[in-house]
């Protein structure tokens, strides 16, 4: 009997990521995904300092901001329902404070900007074409921050501005670390508030500019979250209840579609003893204070450092996965 779905085929890739390799991660809520299923792993990786990010033309502006270290100060910031917010960055660096928002956001690009240097690969989600342009300044800006909406105009960016603003960040890239590999994607999640239509025309737009760049770039790479989550797991059964976002199993879908493209079988087998200590560290015991968990408990120690002899040269870190 024939299947009763088509099946996203095998991805194949011509390079291997694996836990001595350097990664660093940008863009919509699916590259926080990818980045938190990689350190639960045990990998080498960051996270963006701007915070989750939609729209390319920010994401490239926030790069290279991060190559050059450029810091923010005080005339970046705008104060709205008392807090400090910078337009370029996620709402969770927003502070009370006017120093502690300054102050944070500075340690992190100062550390990212470090990190960058080395880093083997820069992982890129691109989630919607569409951006927003603040008034005041005529900027363009990664988050509104529920600002009122009058104080902001809505773009839709076309696929040469995206490809100019990478060419700009690719060259400064590649003059502080030329060994670096840029994989792209494109999220999975349909941003319904901009409708069906316009939906759809982002996405196009994404996925033709991410395409035109792996033709140009011998080191740019694309994997198609957005095309197994659309054309192989296209069900709502695999979405959040809000129909939108995919869910803990999609999710877990697409990523093993990752791993099986760009890890060999030895970083598999290191990622398996990983996820099967975590599954056991997740277990919630019935009698915690009961001599059967203690023994539990002390098989999981002994599970990990059998792993860390194993493999010495890892960076475990238990406590931050």
């Amino acid at each position: 009997m024939e299947p009763f779905r088509t099946k996203f085929p095998k991805i194949e890739s011509s390079f291997s990521i694996n836990h001595y390799t350097k990664i660093l991660c940008f863009g919509s809520c699916f590259a926080n995904e990818l980045f938190h299923s990689l350190k639960l792993k045990q990998f080498q990786t960051m996270f963006s300092p701007f915070g989750i990010c939609f729209n390319p033309l920010s994401l490239m502006d926030q790069l290279k901001n991060i190559l050059s270290n450029n810091y923010i100060s005080n005339n970046d910031l705008v104060y709205y329902n008392g807090l400090y917010h910078s337009l370029v960055h996620h709402g969770s660096y927003s502070n009370e404070s006017e120093e502690a928002c300054i102050k944070k956001i500075n340690e992190e690009i100062q550390l990212t900007h470090q990190y960058i240097k080395e880093a083997d690969y820069l992982l890129i989600t691109l989630g919607s074409a569409h951006y927003y342009i603040y008034n005041n300044t005529n900027s363009i800006v990664a988050n509104c921050h529920k600002i009122p909406t009058a104080q902001f105009t809505k773009q839709r960016s076309n696929s040469n501005e995206i490809i100019t603003a990478f060419h700009s960040f690719y060259e400064a890239a590649k003059k502080i670390n030329k060994n670096l590999k840029i994989i792209f994607s494109v999220s999975p999640v349909r941003y319904l508030r901009d409708g069906f239509i316009e939906n759809n025309r982002s996405k196009s737009i994404l996925i033709e500019s991410v395409h035109q760049l792996t033709d140009q770039y011998l080191d740019v790479f694309y994997f198609p979250a957005y095309e197994i989550f659309m054309d192989d797991l296209r069900e709502y059964r695999f979405c959040k209840p809000d129909f939108v976002h995919p869910s803990e199993t999609a999710v877990e879908y697409i990523l093993s579609y990752f791993e099986n493209a760009y890890m060999d079988e030895n970083t598999k087998k290191i990622n398996s003893k990983i996820q099967d200590i975590h599954s056991k560290l997740s277990h919630r015991p019935i009698h915690p204070n009961s001599e059967l968990h203690k023994t539990f408990l002390n098989s999981i120690l002994e599970d990990k450092v059998k792993l860390e002899k194993e493999y010495p040269n890892i960076n475990f870190d238990w406590n931050n996965s």
